[in-house]
């Protein structure tokens, strides 16, 4: 896939947190009060924050030129060529990492997050700032799910053939709703993910590329 929508210099500056809110086209509300609120870039002094939402490609002509407009006000959507819909998750999880690879090498930290969330992103600086007295790499900070197994009944709401996910239980993974990862894992997993199978359980895909890499 390609980028239709990006914003290659937004990290000019040394960044200390990229944050990127995956998103829907139509959750333009949610994503101005992410804007007015704990998304802004300017919410912890002396501390440079860059905030983008990452969102699909739609069928829909309105709403797509509605998003553009919202980009041309705004400056801050990234999007690919997919379709945004559930199962192709993974492959915007996936533009996180490689907007954050390609255009934000230098960023220290990824807050990778949902527009349903909301962050004290004050506190995530100052944990992330005394974490960084002990350690500054291989750094994955989130809700980690152990011991996970795949759902095969066909009647619930997103069942897992075998055929897709062999094994009796998923790696340990970071919930999709929130997490931080260091710079040195975000350029890692994305590389990764070149040669893993894609998985549409997007948490699940990344706790695949963190086994893969021994994290």
């Amino acid at each position: 896939y390609y980028f239709v929508i990006h914003h290659p210099y937004k990290c000019e500056e040394r960044v200390f947190l990229l944050i990127i809110v995956t998103s829907s086209p139509q959750n333009a509300k949610q994503r101005q009060s992410i804007r007015q609120t704990w998304g802004n870039e300017t919410n912890v002094p002396g501390v440079t924050i860059r905030t983008l939402f990452a969102i699909g490609k739609t069928n829909n002509l309105a709403t797509q030129q509605a998003l553009q407009q919202e980009d041309h006000t705004y400056h801050d959507i990234i999007q690919e060529n997919f379709i945004d819909s559930y199962h192709n998750l993974t492959h915007k999880t996936i533009m996180c990492l490689k907007y954050a690879f390609k255009f934000c090498p230098n960023a220290k930290f990824l807050l990778k997050t949902d527009d349903d969330t909301f962050v004290n992103v004050f506190n995530l600086v100052t944990y992330l700032k005394e974490l960084m007295k002990t350690k500054t790499e291989r750094i994955v900070v989130g809700e980690v799910w152990r011991e996970g197994k795949p759902i095969q009944e066909q009647r619930r709401k997103w069942p897992v053939p075998t055929s897709e996910y062999p094994r009796e239980s998923y790696p340990k993974y970071p919930n999709g709703f929130a997490y931080v990862i260091s710079n040195d894992i975000t350029r890692r997993v994305y590389l990764a993910s070149e040669n893993i199978k894609n998985f549409f359980l997007e948490d699940v895909y990344i706790g695949l590329c963190l086994e893969k890499l021994g994290i």
